[in-house]
C-alpha cells in the first residue's frame, strides 16, 4: 500500500472582519494575522484593496503587539516562508482622505494569495467608519484684568488634546 500526500496550499487571515473609526487625513491601523493552513512551507502575496484615493500599506508587526511602532518600517507585499500552522503578525494601515464625509463607511480588503496564482486563498474585510471630532478651545488670560501696557499670558486648552497645531492670530 502506497499513500501519496499532495501539497496543500491554504491560508487564513484573522480577524476575518473588523469595524474601526477613522478621521479624515488620519491613518487608521488594524492588526491582523496571516496563518499558513497548508501542509508545507509557503509564501503568500499580501494585497490591500482600498477605495479610490485611499492609501493602504501592510507592515510587519515585529514585536507582535498589534500596534505599528515607528521602528516597524518593513512593508510587506509577500510573506516570508511560513512553516505549516505558523502565524505572521501584520498591521494594516490606511489613510482616510481629507475629503471623506463624516458618517460614511468604506471597505478595505486584506488578501493572501499564493505566489504562483491570482486566486485569493484568504481575505478579511475591514469597515472604516469616517467620523469627525468636534474640537473645543478654551482660552484664559493671566492676569484676568490686565493694565494697559502690561504683559498678558494666554493659555489655550484644546479638547481633545492631540498632536494638531493650534494657531492663534
Amino acid at each position: 500500500l502506497q499513500i501519496v500526500v499532495g501539497r496543500k496550499v491554504a491560508a487564513s487571515i484573522s480577524p476575518p472582519s473588523r469595524s474601526v473609526t477613522g478621521r479624515p487625513s488620519r491613518v487608521v491601523s488594524m492588526p491582523a494575522e496571516v496563518r499558513n493552513l497548508g501542509n508545507a512551507e509557503d509564501q503568500f502575496r499580501i494585497l490591500v484593496t482600498a477605495p479610490s484615493g485611499w492609501n493602504g500599506t501592510v507592515y510587519l508587526d515585529e514585536n507582535g503587539d498589534g500596534v505599528r511602532q515607528e521602528t516597524e518600517t518593513q512593508v510587506l507585499t509577500q510573506t516570508p516562508p511560513l512553516p505549516p500552522d505558523s502565524v505572521l503578525k501584520v498591521v494594516v494601515e490606511v489613510t482616510v482622505p481629507a475629503d471623506t464625509r463624516s458618517g460614511t463607511a468604506w471597505s478595505v480588503e486584506l488578501a493572501a494569495r499564493p505566489l504562483e496564482a491570482n486566486t485569493a486563498l484568504a481575505s478579511a474585510t475591514y469597515i472604516v467608519n469616517a467620523t469627525t471630532v468636534n474640537t473645543t478651545v478654551a482660552l484664559s488670560a493671566e492676569p484676568a484684568q490686565p493694565e494697559i501696557g502690561s504683559l498678558v499670558r494666554l493659555t489655550a486648552q484644546v479638547d481633545p488634546a492631540e498632536e494638531d497645531t493650534l494657531q492663534i492670530t
